[in-house]
Formats: C-alpha cells, structure tokens, sequence
C-alpha cells in the first residue's frame, strides 16, 4: 500500500515540473525491469522504487541497466518505516 502512495506523490512532483510519467507493470530494460519512468524530450529517467524489505543492490543493478540502455538519469525512491526520522531519498545522476 506504500508503494502506491509513493507511486502517486512522484506522479505529481514530475508531472508538475512537465514530465509524463509511467507506471506500468514493469518496463523491461535489456535483462532488467524498472518500476517507472519520467519523459520529457528529450530526457529519460527510469525510476527504481524500493520498498523497505526490497534488496539495495538488485535495484541499483536495474538502474544502471537502464543508465546502459539509453536512460540520461535514474533514480531510486525507498519508503522508510514511520519511526524513522528521515526521508528516504536517493538519487543517482
């Protein structure tokens, strides 16, 4: 149900700034699958999102899969459990 949550406030965030985003089942990628992806010619970002008991590694491997196949930026977006004080933010450029 995070997941969700966090899908729709990163809808917003991009299409506010012009970009169309995707959310789609999974968007293949070479040997990977990205979660999402951000378009605004001629700039690609694929979006990894990473729930709290997902692999660290795994997505960063899909990311820099999709970085190999022709995507300008990726980045990873977590949700952190509520007693945590930070935000959990990470972007890869």
């Amino acid at each position: 149900m995070q997941a969700f949550f966090l899908r729709r406030a990163i809808k917003q965030s991009c299409e506010g700034q012009g970009y169309r985003v995707n959310f789609s089942k999974g968007i293949h990628v070479g040997c990977g699958m990205i979660d999402g992806e951000a378009i605004c010619e001629p700039y690609y970002i694929a979006i990894e999102l990473r729930s709290d008991g997902d692999y660290v590694s795994r997505g960063l491997g899909q990311l820099l899969e999709a970085l190999a196949h022709g995507y300008n930026q990726a980045s990873s977006k977590t949700v952190l459990p509520f007693n945590v004080k930070c935000t959990g933010f990470m972007s890869i450029l």
